[in-house]
């Protein structure tokens, strides 16, 4: 009688196996294992298993590939720590479904092959993202950066990477470690990956982060667009290190005050933007430079004036304190026509004029903060001379 092991379920099938079985079918064992097998095909299209396996070959009966491939399949579907590996792959069948005997994947082997790839990480990782980004056909012209922290138990005295610092999973009393990852906008798949202290802010990850991935991508050309915080000397020497070009504002302060008051933006600049179906048209000019590197004047600063957006901007700006002269002549017609109680005295005269007073402030304090676009424009003062209220 021929015999038929079943090795894949689904919950939609989840029946008694005597309520389905056949005369002719006997049932040996049945294995819970879709999500292996689904994760199983990706991983093997990705090409993870043969890439390691070139990088780190081995004489061992189980190859550095196969223990790989096992630990990410164990990560993907249901996480276990080191010691847990050999338990997990007999409760899915891992040998049915790749050929490696549980016994294997014991914490010893685990360990060794960790160890082995440890000294090829960064071109273990280069290889498998462009594998997957021509397997897949990815647009790559668009990356994201972005940090998390890892925390650990434990003191870990000692070590180069863990430290304290902010944490952004809320464990503020634990060491932990920084990991930055540039990813694909299109498909999420990481180009890069870096790791440092756990003190390190997120403004100093992006020098050690842009040397890692030139590593990996040493032909395209880098355009890093960011916030103002990442303007620093360390930032612009990183970024022109990696031969790219840093876009993005820089801190409004005096100085900028100063270029910005002192620009002549005439230069006619067209930009094709990745979201926007038709170019769009600035004016430029560059205001001052700065060195990199140490190479004197290799920086530009440059003021980009976007005519469209200025004119909308100065309508709004018009609109806006003509909305806030109204309130101010609506305030203080109110304030001129509020009654008096009269005082018998000078000190209740007195004492009377401050409590309106007070009130008044409050009054143009709250129609300043409706009108906060106006009120930043407009400078308005309130006095008050023998129970009359002048608003200027």
């Amino acid at each position: 009688m021929r015999q038929y092991r079943f090795v894949m379920s689904s919950s939609s099938f989840r029946r008694p196996l005597s309520a389905t079985a056949s005369p002719a079918v006997d049932a040996v064992s049945a294995t819970e294992c879709g999500r292996q097998v689904l994760w199983l095909g990706m991983l093997r299209k990705m090409g993870l298993r043969q890439t390691i396996d070139r990088l780190l070959p081995t004489e061992s009966a189980v190859s550095h590939g196969a223990i790989v491939e096992a630990l990410v399949l164990n990560r993907l579907t249901a996480p276990q720590p080191l010691y847990q590996i050999e338990e997990w792959a007999r409760e899915v069948d891992l040998g049915g479904l790749t050929g490696i005997d549980p016994v294997r994947l014991n914490d010893d082997r685990v360990g060794r092959t960790l160890d082995a790839l440890v000294t090829k990480e960064r071109d273990a990782q280069a290889a498998v993202s462009m594998h997957v980004i021509k397997t897949f056909n990815l647009d790559t012209s668009d990356a994201h950066y972005d940090t998390t922290t890892a925390w650990f138990e434990g003191d870990h005295e000692g070590s180069a990477l863990a430290a304290r610092g902010h944490s952004k999973d809320g464990n503020r009393s634990r060491k932990q470690v920084v990991i930055g990852t540039v990813a694909t906008a299109d498909g999420e798949i990481p180009l890069a990956q870096v790791t440092v202290p756990g003190n390190t802010g997120d403004v100093t990850t992006v020098p050690p982060m842009l040397r890692a991935l030139r590593a990996c991508v040493r032909t395209d050309a880098i355009v890093v667009s960011g916030d103002s915080v990442m303007w620093s000397q360390a930032n612009m020497d990183a970024v022109a290190a990696a031969h790219g070009v840093f876009l993005g504002p820089i801190a409004m302060n005096q100085a900028v005050v100063r270029w910005l008051c002192a620009a002549t933006p005439e230069v006619e600049v067209t930009v094709k933007l990745v979201r926007q179906p038709t170019p769009v048209e600035y004016r430029a000019c560059v205001v001052g430079r700065f060195a990199v590197n140490g190479v004197v004047g290799a920086g530009a600063r440059i003021v980009v004036l976007d005519p469209r957006r200025a004119a909308a901007e100065a309508a709004e700006r018009g609109a806006a304190l003509v909305r806030m002269e109204a309130a101010l002549t609506s305030l203080a017609a109110g304030l001129s026509k509020s009654p008096a109680k009269k005082a018998k005295t000078d000190e209740e005269r007195a004492l009377a004029d401050e409590k309106k007073l007070a009130a008044a402030r409050k009054k143009l304090a709250a129609l300043r903060a409706r009108h906060g676009l106006a009120a930043r424009y407009l400078t308005t003062k309130l006095a008050m001379k023998a129970g009359v209220f002048t608003l200027t």
